[in-house]
């Protein structure tokens, strides 16, 4: 038999043992020096009783009242009695002795004229005792076969009155008796034990079930400390799967489809599903020339490795389609396929075909300037070599046409044909003004004739040069507030392209965390489970314990026990799992804002609950906000109003954003909404450093920003303010340096699509400050 390990260590059980074995031992002991003495002599008075009573009977056959033989009895008929009560009463021998302890009769004839030299007869029996003992007798059957007896040797002394006249001896056989308490004594010394020793058996058995017990919780809890484990590396995980897919959606702007070698779409992106307008489920498992085509993106020549750009007629936008073949080979697979990546190209090219028209005009007017230069060029070379000019060089000291006919009154001959004023200076070459009176243009340009008159190249050629560079002034102007227009739209363009790459890692995000969500709240079910099933098995386990009784050994378990912290580790346990279950549902909340916050290219527009945007916004930008201030929610009743919810969800991220940003280190942020008279009201107040009063003008103007460079764009407000006014609303801003600000934006309660808003491709931008 093997011994449990807990049996030895178990001091309890050590003790029963011991108490066992000292049973053992003790009960065959008292059976001995007790029980069986006792039978013997409860034996022996039977036999004395049974002597007197026969003592009694013969000496009433066979002596007279004087206690000697009767005389008047044969030696014949005495024996006769004698062998008569031997057969009635199973005695094997009577002896009768004299007062002097000679045998004058026995129902052995050898033995008559014997004397009793036992002490105890004179010492006893003369005394008028009776005497009694057991003694083996050895003798042989008529087979000749030796027995052994146990016969009880009884004297009773015949007395006549006081006088002790002899003694009758009877031998009893009690094999018999003896035999059947010898069966009780080895019945009575085995069957403890036999008991005993099945106790302890089961004792063992319980113990050896016991340790197995005890080792399978052991087991249960290694492997409960090894799940715990898991579970923390499953959390590390999905936070380093979440950091590897925000930097990769980070540098993602477009349309992404991987496909097998034969053209099967394995797997695209969400931005290529939302322009096709498809589910993963009509995509995957298609060709790509199939959706391709179905969409009409596929041009009638599309190589698998081309790069080409194409015009979609059904949306009106631009794309560059590029393919990326590739090839692999490893130990399991070999094979390659194909990548197609999408590129919305449309505000590009519409900015390309603005800068070529604007080079265009560029160009024309340098070619202008070109000619006026060679113009010049010609002028020049005239004047140094013709020589029939009346005035070559014009004189500063002689006055102006201006001067002399005052040409501010109406009667100034230069609004008629007479020419008199430039004859009398002097000016006048065969009918031409030139020369330096030329040059005076400024003076007189008011006069009708005068330039009816000129034809003096110089002048022509300036005037030219006049309006051509008024014209490229107002180009000029033309063309920078291009510059600033197409500045602005390449801004908001990337900022366009950055929202829609945040809505893709939004999306990519909540999809991938909620796969490993999923079988993380079923392996906290599961494990919830095991620890119901655990402190149902440790329960049993203190009732069976409590069933041994106080031992060393249990209350060595006991201690172990406390060290180990098992029941504040099965209370904590629940807790943890409660909490952990409390935090897979908080993510799981996330996922679904940043699921509902990453549909920001929606074009039509929704019936929403203003409340809602911004329950979801809050939990987008919460780890913004958590640690610069307590956001207190003052959320009234509001109706639901038709709008762009992703839009409005921009607005909130901004001002909100903006209210943290304002905070410089510990604030509260409120946020109040409220409807009446048919407009809803969304306030966010800050406790910040307010702004000041110089920058209010200017606060919703593109690119106007307060923070440091590189730390805003100066869009945010601006686009805020084009959406809030495209949805029909208002915003004002309300602050005080040292206190705060408090941004409300009005907006009315529509049933109706009456909004003027865009309908795809909203501008969006970080937040402004």
């Amino acid at each position: 038999m093997v011994i449990p390990n807990m049996i030895l260590k178990n001091r309890s059980l050590n003790f029963i043992a011991a108490a066992m074995i000292v049973v053992a031992i003790l009960i065959p002991l008292l059976n001995i020096m007790v029980i069986t003495p006792r039978f013997n002599a409860q034996v022996i008075s039977y036999s004395e009783r049974d002597a007197l009573r026969m003592s009694n009977h013969l000496s009433e056959i066979i002596l007279d009242h004087n206690g000697v033989l009767n005389p008047e009895l044969s030696d014949v008929m005495i024996r006769t009695q004698l062998e008569k009560i031997i057969h009635d009463f199973h005695i094997l021998k009577i002896k009768i002795f004299s007062d002097q302890g000679l045998i004058i009769y026995s129902s052995q004839q050898s033995e008559i004229g014997s004397q009793n030299t036992h002490d105890y007869f004179q010492d006893i029996i003369a005394q008028g005792n009776r005497f009694s003992k057991v003694v083996k007798k050895e003798s042989a059957n008529e087979e000749g076969e030796y027995l052994s007896q146990d016969v009880v040797e009884t004297y009773v002394p015949i007395m006549s009155e006081t006088n002790f006249t002899g003694a009758i001896e009877l031998y009893y056989d009690v094999s018999d008796q003896i035999d059947s308490l010898r069966t009780v004594s080895r019945i009575s010394t085995y069957l403890p034990l036999t008991i005993m020793l099945g106790f302890l058996l089961l004792t063992l058995f319980v113990t050896k079930r016991l340790d197995r017990i005890i080792t399978k919780r052991q087991q249960e809890e290694l492997d409960l400390s090894i799940r715990h484990n898991d579970l923390e590396n499953v959390f590390k995980s999905v936070e380093k799967a979440k950091k590897e897919w925000e930097h990769t959606m980070d540098c993602m702007s477009e349309m992404v489809i991987l496909c097998s070698q034969a053209g099967i779409i394995k797997r695209t992106n969400r931005a290529f599903i939302e322009f096709t307008n498809t589910p993963y489920a009509g995509v995957l498992g298609h060709t790509w020339q199939e959706v391709f085509s179905h969409h009409q993106l596929l041009p009638a020549n599309f190589p698998a490795d081309s790069d080409i750009t194409i015009h979609h007629r059904e949306s009106g936008r631009s794309f560059n389609l590029k393919g990326y073949p590739f090839s692999e080979t490893n130990e399991n697979s070999s094979g390659g396929g194909l990548v197609i990546t999408i590129t919305d190209i449309t505000r590009l090219t519409e900015i390309s075909k603005k800068l070529e028209q604007q080079n265009q005009i560029i160009e024309e007017n340098r070619q202008n300037l070109q000619e006026a230069l060679d113009k010049i060029s010609l002028i020049i070379h005239k004047v140094a070599s013709e020589q029939d000019f009346s005035i070559r060089f014009g004189n500063p000291h002689v006055p102006t046409c201006s001067e002399i006919m005052d040409c501010q009154k109406k009667s100034c001959p230069c609004f008629g044909k007479n020419m008199r004023c430039w004859q009398e200076v002097g000016t006048l070459c065969r009918g031409e003004i030139q020369g330096a009176f030329a040059h005076k243009r400024d003076n007189c340009l008011e006069c009708k004739v005068f330039k009816a008159s000129t034809t003096d190249p110089i002048f022509l050629i300036g005037e030219e040069f006049n309006n051509m560079m008024h014209i490229l002034a107002g180009k000029n102007s033309q063309l920078q507030e291009a510059y600033e227009q197409l500045k602005a739209s390449q801004s908001q363009l990337l900022q366009q392209e950055k929202m829609a790459s945040i809505g893709q890692l939004a999306a990519g995000v909540a999809h991938e965390i909620n796969n490993p969500m999923g079988f993380i709240s079923s392996n906290f079910t599961t494990l919830k489970k095991y620890c119901d099933r655990l402190e149902e098995f440790i329960q049993a386990q203190d009732h069976l314990t409590k069933g041994l009784g106080a031992t060393a050994e249990i209350t060595e378990l006991d201690t172990l026990r406390k060290n180990l912290k098992i029941d504040y580790i099965m209370e904590d346990l629940r807790d943890l799992i409660a909490e952990s279950q409390e935090g897979a549902e908080r993510v799981k909340n996330i996922v679904m804002g940043l699921k509902n916050f990453s549909r920001v290219d929606q074009a039509e527009l929704q019936q929403a609950n203003l409340n809602e945007c911004l329950e979801s916004t809050l939990n987008v930008v919460w780890n913004e906000l958590k640690y610069k201030a307590t956001v207190v929610k003052e959320f009234g009743e509001l109706p639901v109003t038709l709008c762009h919810p992703q839009q409005l969800n921009q607005v909130f991220v901004n001002l909100l954003v903006n209210a943290a940003q304002a905070i410089e280190k510990q604030g509260v942020i409120t946020v109040k909404t409220q409807c009446h008279d048919g407009m809803i009201e969304i306030s966010v107040s800050d406790t910040g450093r307010g702004i000041q009063a110089r920058h209010l003008n200017r606060l919703f103007e593109p690119f106007f920003t307060t923070k440091e460079v590189g730390k805003g764009t100066g869009l945010g407000l601006s686009i805020t303010y084009d959406i809030v006014k495209k949805h029909g609303g208002d915003i004002v801003v309300d602050t005080e340096l040292g206190k705060g600000s408090t941004f409300t934006v009005r907006l009315p309660v529509k049933d109706q699509p009456d909004l003027q808003a865009k309908t795809e491709g909203e501008p969006e931008a970080e937040p402004n400050g």
